[in-house]
């Protein structure tokens, strides 16, 4: 695999330092070669031939002050675009082959051979503004509006385990215009409270793949959050705890094709997340501990699946329940002013629910939890 990567920046102050314009841009290259032995056996059965190449380009360019005063703003625009091309082939290997010559059919010649291209474009206009109301309350609200449009062509027919897929010549495009409100609360030095209402938008896709739903729409979320950013114990605990909901339409969910083992994504109507997090940091001595814990209470609250089946009541995909994590960390210096140190983390989470399987055949596919 071979990476090109390419970044630049400028700023240019305005109106003796008050104003600031600033230009960021990047490049991305990336070139991929793979050959897997996927049967997963001792023979030389069935190997996947995959290549891909992409390039991907952004621009940000935005005005923002720079005052001490008590109104700070930000204007400004964004662009990209990424260009892609994949193609992937699954065949025969030499053993497959040769029990083929022998009378045994060979049923993975020419499984999966596809060619994709892709391109899409993403353009945006955003402003931010904040104000301090009083020395102990600021207030803040941005808003954003995004146009994506995305095209996805496969010139020639093909096969993807052993299913024929035409040849493929689709556009999407969304906008949305999403926003946000804020609300922050300086109790004292050492302690801050805060408030914040939000929406969220996700660009829909195209899956040439999925014969019978070749695209799935954009996502929307409204997110709710109350939180707290306490320094304590003279400053050598710091703690952050937030309560959030987030409620979301059309939401993008991953399915599987319980005929062909493909995934898919697809929207469901409605979907719910809340719950709490908190995260603890502290330094005694040569000491170094940080802890954080996270509940989620998540639910599909409305989806009907490609095949009709209600998956309504069900978790979404990759939200564990319960998650925590504590480190320790102690440094110790050396000679010539370097350091050492030695680091343990305990990682845990509840299982959490990887894909459904349309028309409800089984739980779904989870992902068992670990620590």
């Amino acid at each position: 695999m071979e990476v090109f990567l390419g970044l630049a920046n400028a700023t240019i102050d305005l109106f003796g330092g008050d104003i600031s314009w600033v230009n960021v841009g990047g490049y991305v290259s990336t070139d991929f070669r793979q050959q897997l032995d996927i049967d997963r056996t001792n023979y030389d059965i069935i190997n996947q031939y995959r290549t891909a190449d992409s390039e991907f380009f952004s621009l940000e360019s935005r005005l923002q002050s720079n005052g001490s005063g008590a109104f700070n703003w930000i204007f400004g625009g964004y662009y990209s675009e990424s260009r892609g091309n994949q193609s992937m082939v699954w065949d025969s290997g030499a053993d497959a082959r040769r029990l083929a010559l022998n009378g045994i059919p060979n049923n993975f010649a020419g499984l999966t051979n596809l060619v994709d291209r892709n391109k899409f474009t993403s353009k945006a206009a955003f402003a931010d503004i904040s104000y301090d109301l009083t020395e102990q309350l600021r207030l803040a609200g941005g808003v954003r509006y995004n146009e994506d449009a995305l095209h996805v062509t496969r010139p020639v027919a093909g096969r993807q385990l052993g299913v024929a897929q035409p040849a493929f010549d689709g556009e999407l495009s969304s906008d949305r215009l999403t926003w946000r409100a804020n609300a922050q609360f300086k109790l004292s030095p050492d302690a801050n409270l805060y408030a914040t209402d939000s929406t969220g938008y996700r660009a829909g896709g195209l899956q040439p793949t999925n014969l019978v739903r070749p695209s799935y729409g954009p996502e929307q979320m409204v997110n709710y959050e109350l939180g707290a950013k306490l320094m304590l114990f003279d400053r050598r605990v710091r703690a952050n705890v937030a309560l959030f909901r987030m409620d979301w339409r059309d939401v993008q969910i991953t399915t599987v094709d319980r005929t062909t083992g493909l995934v898919f994504t697809d929207n469901a109507g409605k979907a719910r997340i809340q719950g709490v997090e908190l995260d603890l940091a502290a330094r005694v001595g040569r000491f170094d501990l940080t802890a954080g814990l996270s509940y989620l209470d998540n639910k599909i609250q409305e989806f009907v699946d490609s095949t009709g089946f209600d998956q309504s009541g069900k978790p979404l995909p990759d939200a564990a329940e319960f998650s925590s994590s504590v480190s320790v960390q102690y440094t110790q210096p050396l000679v010539g002013g370097t350091e050492g140190f030695v680091r343990g983390t305990f990682i845990h989470t509840t299982e959490r629910l990887e894909d459904l399987i349309e028309g409800g055949v089984g739980p779904g596919q989870y992902a068992p939890g670990y620590q």
